[in-house]
């Protein structure tokens, strides 16, 4: 129900900007710009709040597949890739040579923390890099990194940011905006996975979010 009036707001404007309704000035196209922004942020909080729910209540269910390892970070990164442009960042990515060909998980969920962990990495971070890795720390796991050379998270807010609506420096997140569950939808489905979370980070000196999760072995068809 929240979704519904949101993608016809969205469609409207996207129509608009398209010149389906007739042809509109600079001034004009600037407002609609600002309308689809705005829709997109709401539209964002709107499912981060219903994963929230699921997760909470247990109902959030995984929908296992097997993938190639570059499915986890291509699309997420073509998407992220303009805004770490705009700001000067350089956005790179490693597969480690020794990687399995094929993965098995739940491809959207892990695109969802990919997109959450790079977004955050871009939004918080003014100058320098963000680097993403995906390797095997050991023979039964393998593992999603991002680094960046942002503001760095104090001890402090390391202790509060993967709970619900938790939030690092209030400064920062008011220059920044966001509702605060995104860290904890990444941690809550992390688990539900089997894996697990760690940071390690420094403030003026970055942050490394790193995702371990269990190799889970291919099921080969019946002879």
């Amino acid at each position: 129900e929240l979704r519904t009036p949101l993608n016809a707001i969205l469609g409207f404007a996207e129509l608009l900007q398209m010149g389906q309704y007739g042809p509109m000035t600079e001034k004009q196209l600037k407002p609609v710009h600002d309308i689809i922004d705005s829709t997109l942020y709401q539209t964002r909080l709107v499912s981060e709040l219903i994963d929230q729910a699921q997760l909470e209540a247990g109902q959030l269910k995984l929908k296992i597949s097997y993938f190639a390892p570059t499915a986890i970070i291509d699309g997420p990164l073509t998407t992220l890739e303009p805004l770490a442009r705009n700001k000067g960042l350089t956005l790179t990515r490693s597969l480690a040579p020794d990687l399995l060909p094929t993965l098995s998980g739940d491809l959207t969920r892990l695109q969802q923390i990919m997109l959450n962990l790079v977004g955050n990495a871009i939004k918080f971070t003014d100058t320098g890099e963000i680097r993403v890795d995906i390797y095997h720390p050991d023979a039964h796991h393998w593992a999603m990194r991002v680094s960046d050379t942002g503001y760095g998270i104090s001890p402090e807010a390391q202790d509060r940011i993967f709970e619900p609506f938790g939030q690092v420096d209030g400064s920062i997140t008011r220059l920044h905006g966001g509702a605060g569950l995104g860290l904890s939808i990444v941690k809550q489905l992390t688990t539900i996975m089997g894996g697990q979370i760690t940071l390690a980070s420094h403030i003026e000196q970055g942050s490394t979010f790193t995702i371990t999760l269990p190799i889970i072995p291919i099921e080969q068809p019946n002879a």
